[in-house]
């Protein structure tokens, strides 16, 4: 988290590339994030219309939020996708002539 960048639009654009969201994909991402919580969203934007000395305060959060979600899943990246065939249950099935196995 420290090698972060510390400016809003700079984090923002770091944790989109490190989750690997594709740039047609950005917006539906976005957007998906402020709806997840819409009441610190819609606070933030009340903010942001309301008082002259803040400033782009729901972009901040956004960049926040995204970059956090970064952090929590960074240890687990990249995903793998699910292993549809597992062989190993196959060549028991197969040994076992299909008894007492459960296959997939």
């Amino acid at each position: 988290m420290q090698s972060l960048p510390n400016d809003a639009e700079s984090l923002l654009k770091t944790s989109l590339n490190n989750l690997g969201v594709k740039d047609i994909e950005v917006q539906t991402y976005l957007e998906n994030h402020l709806l997840s919580l819409p009441g610190w969203a819609g606070m933030m934007m009340w903010q942001d219309d309301h008082h002259k000395k803040v400033h782009d305060l729901l972009f901040t959060y956004l960049a926040i939020r995204v970059a956090m979600e970064w952090a929590i899943v960074e240890p687990h990246l990249p995903v793998k996708p699910p292993n549809t065939k597992d062989e190993s249950v196959w060549k028991q099935a197969l040994f076992h002539g299909c008894s007492g196995v459960d296959l997939p």
